[in-house]
């Protein structure tokens, strides 16, 4: 990742918006050090979820963020660790922002190998099937809308609740490639 591009981004995005950076910590609940890290080009690696809360506070994509204007977009495993492949944009997945490869057979509905293709942007309704962060690795869920927030139900095999919480949420999954080995 180009941490200049990053931090130039977000210095003039905070800047059009008249945005100081407790503001966007208040706002995103990133710590104002992390913002400033962001800012000062000293955090080369933020998380996928840093990236995705400035993106949202912004109404931009992560690409955007990013200044990424490539033809192929990151594949993660589920650890949230890049691989060194990059899935071309085509019109197939030009919904997506990212991609994560699910690597083993813990999710029945998707075979091991399969791409998973998401956006952070997509509104989520009943049904969707969401990726949340917990414990820096990414889970597969299907979200259940309540009056009072999202919950998450596991598609692995041990069906856990989780409460989604805005900073956990990564993005709607908005379709899916299988790869052969």
């Amino acid at each position: 990742m180009n941490d200049s591009i990053l931090s130039d981004n977000l210095v003039d995005l905070m800047k059009k918006g008249k945005v100081t950076i407790g503001e966007l910590s208040d706002a995103t609940g990133i710590a104002e050090i992390t913002i400033n890290k962001l800012r000062n080009k000293q955090n080369i690696n933020p998380t996928l979820s840093t990236l995705a809360q400035i993106a949202n506070y912004f109404g931009i994509t992560i690409n955007d963020l990013l200044g990424s204007n490539k033809k192929a977009m990151p594949i993660l495993n589920e650890d949230g660790t890049e691989i060194a492949e990059k899935l071309p944009i085509d019109e197939l997945n030009s919904k997506a922002e990212f991609a994560i490869k699910i690597g083993h057979n813990n999710y029945p509905n998707f075979q091991k190998n399969t791409i998973l293709l998401v956006n952070s942007q997509t509104k989520v309704k009943n049904g969707d099937y969401i990726v949340i962060q917990s414990n820096n690795n990414f889970i597969v869920c299907r979200a259940i809308i309540e009056p009072d927030g999202i919950l998450g139900e596991s598609l692995s095999r041990k069906e856990n609740i989780y409460k989604i919480e805005q900073d956990s949420l990564l993005g709607v999954i908005v379709g899916g490639l299988w790869l052969r080995n």
